[in-house]
């Protein structure tokens, strides 16, 4: 592949630690994240349980993942990460609260079995972020 051509083109990059290292070639996530941002706009690495991390131009931001004690199973919560991050992206919002806004649909996704059952509505979806998590918003 042909990443640094590639990466131009994309507006956020959103891969998860290992894809991270190894499309980067990199044995650090430090250095990973450094060298992917020389490559693309905004670089968000996702980290499970530890979070995630972002870096755009000089700017490094880690949010810490909203950890869900009991967790039913984990399928698509990188996906519902990415959900959450383009959804409050595609608003203007700030790199950093579309970062903990995926964190926080990731957590989400772990409250319920499939990858998907975690999200049947806004008010719902928002009613589990206030009481498992302690995460209040008026709008998305």
């Amino acid at each position: 592949m042909d990443l640094p051509n590639v990466l131009r083109y994309v507006d956020v990059f959103l891969p998860n630690e290992v894809e991270a290292l190894h499309l980067s070639g990199q044995k650090t996530l430090s250095a990973a994240l450094e060298k992917l941002a020389k490559l693309g706009n905004i670089i968000v690495v996702k980290l499970g349980e530890k979070g995630s991390v972002s870096k755009q131009g000089e700017s490094t931001f880690e949010a810490d993942a909203f950890l869900n004690k009991n967790i039913v199973d984990a399928i698509g919560a990188g996906d519902s990460f990415n959900a959450g991050f383009i959804a409050k992206f595609v608003k203007g919002k700030s790199v950093k609260e579309c970062q903990i806004f995926g964190n926080l649909m990731g957590a989400i996704n772990t409250t319920q079995p499939g990858g998907t059952t975690a999200f049947t509505n806004f008010v719902d979806i928002m009613t589990v972020a206030k009481e498992r998590f302690g995460y209040t918003a008026l709008s998305l």
